[in-house]
């Protein structure tokens, strides 16, 4: 039997930066934790509306833009609120809606 020459071990591939390429860089980390934190940013920033979505009911959003509404709209909106206080409070309230004298402007 003849001995067959045992061969050297194959070196792994490299990058032309050293590093291997199947393993994880300092840009590769880096890039991976700014994703990461920028998902978690937007998540953040979108819990607002996703709680708006189980607490405000369509009447109450439309309230916090006032300025568009219709005046049958305004009424119902001040009907609402003053049936509210007297439900919540046992108080009966009024809530009117003066309007700008001509002339003056806001915001």
């Amino acid at each position: 039997m003849s001995e067959s020459p045992i061969p050297a071990p194959a070196a792994s591939p490299t990058s032309a930066d050293g590093n291997d390429p199947g393993g994880m860089t300092r840009r590769t980390a880096l890039k991976l934790a700014g994703a990461t934190l920028g998902a978690a940013a937007f998540a953040k920033a979108i819990a607002p509306i996703a709680d708006w979505a189980a607490d405000v009911s369509v009447d109450e959003f439309l309230q916090k833009h006032y300025r568009e509404l219709s005046p049958e709209a305004m009424a119902k909106v001040i009907a609402r609120l003053e049936a509210d206080a007297l439900e919540e409070h046992g108080v009966e309230v009024h809530i009117a809606d003066p309007k700008p004298q001509p002339g003056v402007k806001f915001g």
